[in-house]
C-alpha cells in the first residue's frame, strides 16, 4: 500500500510501491517490446489518465485473456519496465492504468511529485478515475467470448479493486499485491506503530477531521485531502463480500506493510467461510522482490494457470503452488 516508509524530520514520509525492482534488466527489456502501446483517456472533466496496452498479437495473436493492472501510490510511470515486469503473463493482453498527471515514461520517478499531482491524488478520485477507464475500455474493447479478466493491483492499487469489480463478471479474480487486505487506515495504524511512531496517526486523523484545514493542505507529503480519503475508505468487507476469486501475495520481508495484517484478514475470511488463495514468498519486498529474484514472475504464472485451466479447481489457488509459499502463514517464523 504504501511502499517504503521512512523518517524525515518529525513525520513519516511515504515511498513506492514496486520497490526494488531489476531496473537494469528491466529496462533492456522494454527495448526489445515493440508492440507495447501508450494512450490516453479522457475523463469527464477534460482531464487525461495515460494507459499501456499490451495487446493481442503480443506474443500471440489472440490473447487468451485481459489483465488489467493498478500500480501502487506515487507518480512514476511503468512504460520502462513493462516488459519486464510483465514477462510471465505469458498469453495475456495486458493494461496498465495511471493516475492522472502521470507520465508512464518517468521511470524512476522524481523524489517529490508535482504539485498538480499531489493536489489531486486520493483513493475516491482515483476509484472514480479508474472505474470510468473501465467501462470505457470494456465498451470499446469487449472481450471475446470465453475471454477472462483478472484485475491486480499492487499496493494502493489493490485498495481500488472492489470498487472495479461489478464491471467485470462474478468469476473475475482479483489479485492484491503488497496488501493485506485491511483498511489502509488500519494498515496504516499497523506500520506507524510497527516503527515506533503512533502518534503519525493521530496527528494524521486531527487534520482530516480538523473541517478548517483545506484539502490542500500538506501532511507528510500528501495533501489532507488524500488522508481524508484514506481514513474513510473500506477495503475489508468489500472484498469479503464480493464473489469473486480473491489472491493475497506478500513478502515476508515487506517493510512497508506488517505482516501481521495478513494474518488478521485471513482470520476473517476463514471465519466468514471466504476461500482465499494466500500466498507468501520468503524474503521478498513488498514489490515481491528478493535478492536474485524477481518472485512476481512466479506470481504471474500460477495466476496464468489457474485461469487458463481447463475445469475449476478444488483449492482456491489451483494446482502446482509449493507449500513453501503456501503454508508460511501458518508455520512459526522466529
Amino acid at each position: 500500500m504504501f511502499g517504503t516508509w521512512r523518517w524525515r524530520g518529525s513525520a513519516l514520509i511515504l515511498g513506492l510501491g514496486l520497490t526494488g525492482f531489476f531496473l537494469g534488466a528491466a529496462q533492456a527489456a522494454w527495448a526489445h517490446e515493440p508492440r507495447w502501446v501508450e494512450a490516453r483517456f479522457e475523463l469527464a472533466d477534460g482531464a487525461h489518465l495515460a494507459f499501456l496496452e499490451r495487446p493481442p498479437g503480443s506474443p500471440v495473436d489472440r490473447a487468451a485473456y485481459r489483465v488489467y493492472f493498478l500500480p501502487g501510490s506515487g507518480c512514476r510511470g511503468l512504460a520502462p519496465i513493462a516488459g519486464r515486469y510483465f514477462q510471465n503473463l505469458r498469453v495475456a493482453e495486458v493494461v496498465v492504468v495511471h493516475k492522472r498527471h502521470v507520465d508512464p515514461g518517468q521511470w524512476p520517478g522524481p523524489a517529490d511529485c508535482a504539485d498538480q499531482f499531489v493536489e489531486q491524488d486520493n483513493l475516491r478520485d482515483w476509484a472514480h478515475d479508474a472505474q470510468a477507464f473501465l467501462r470505457w475500455h470494456l465498451h470499446t474493447h469487449p472481450l471475446a467470448p470465453g475471454q477472462q479478466a483478472v484485475l491486480v493491483g499492487s499496493s494502493e492499487g489493490a485498495e481500488l479493486l472492489p470498487s472495479l469489480a461489478p464491471s467485470l463478471p462474478p468469476v473475475t479474480p482479483l489479485v492484491l499485491i503488497g496488501s493485506t487486505g485491511l483498511d489502509p487506515l488500519v494498515a496504516l495504524r499497523q506500520q506507524a506503530e510497527r516503527l515506533g511512531a503512533p502518534q503519525f496517526v493521530d496527528q494524521m486523523l486531527a487534520l482530516a477531521q480538523d473541517n478548517a484545514v483545506l484539502d490542500s493542505a500538506r501532511f507528510a507529503g500528501r495533501s489532507v485531502g488524500y488522508w481524508r480519503s484514506l481514513s474513510g475508505w473500506a477495503l475489508t468487507d468489500p472484498l469479503l463480500q464480493l464473489p469473486n476469486p480473491v489472491w493475497l501475495a506478500f513478502g515476508a520481508a515487506d517493510g512497508a506493510v506488517p505482516l501481521t495484517g495478513l494474518a488478521q484478514f485471513t482470520a476473517r475470511a476463514r471465519a466468514a467461510q471466504r476461500p482465499l488463495c494466500v500466498v507468501v514468498f520468503p524474503d521478498a519486498d513488498h514489490g515481491l522482490q528478493r535478492a536474485g529474484a524477481d518472485e512476481v514472475q512466479r506470481l504471474w504464472g500460477w495466476v496464468e494457470a489457474a485461469v487458463l485451466a481447463p475445469a475449476p479447481s478444488p483449492t482456491p489457488c489451483g494446482p502446482g503452488l509449493p507449500a513453501e509459499v503456501l503454508s508460511w502463514l501458518d508455520s512459526s517464523h522466529d
